[in-house]
């Protein structure tokens, strides 16, 4: 019963991830990536920018978040984005937002509508906006994540 006790305490243990992509590796800068089966976590450091984003999907390959628009206000969402110029670009404020983890690979992936959020629209192409994804490596000891 102990040993069940200790093994359920890190269900939901958050794995922390360093990622950065082909352009953070020049810059400097990381993104700071926290998920579990719940919530994923975004910090990017340059820009101050910290959101949180709903999991949709959790298996042994992936971990994707739901879609969701980064504006204050305009969802349930705690975190919105404060720093447009460091996150992505203004024209990206009326896109929905999603994070895709490629456990196989180590690879992170933020990625945007196409097109602006429009009423009653369910289904957006969807477009890389690290280029290619960030080579992620865990935080803390070694390991698959």
């Amino acid at each position: 019963m102990v040993m069940s006790l200790l093994l359920s305490g890190n269900a939901y243990a958050k794995t922390k991830l360093i990622c950065q992509s082909i352009l953070e590796q020049i810059t400097g800068n990381v993104y700071n990536i926290n998920f579990d089966e719940k919530t994923i976590d975004v910090f990017q450091g340059s820009g101050g920018n910290k959101l949180t984003f709903k999991v949709k999907q959790h298996d042994e390959s992936w971990v994707i978040s739901h879609l969701r628009s980064l504006l204050k206000g305009d969802t349930s969402y705690d975190t919105h984005v404060t720093d447009w110029n460091e996150w992505d670009h203004p024209d990206g404020k009326n896109h929905l937002w999603q994070v895709q983890i490629d456990r196989m690979l180590g690879l992170v992936f933020i990625v945007r509508s196409k097109k602006p959020w429009k009423e009653g629209k369910e289904e957006y192409k969807l477009e890389d906006i690290t280029l290619g994804g960030m080579e992620c490596k865990k935080s803390g000891l070694s390991g698959k994540f």
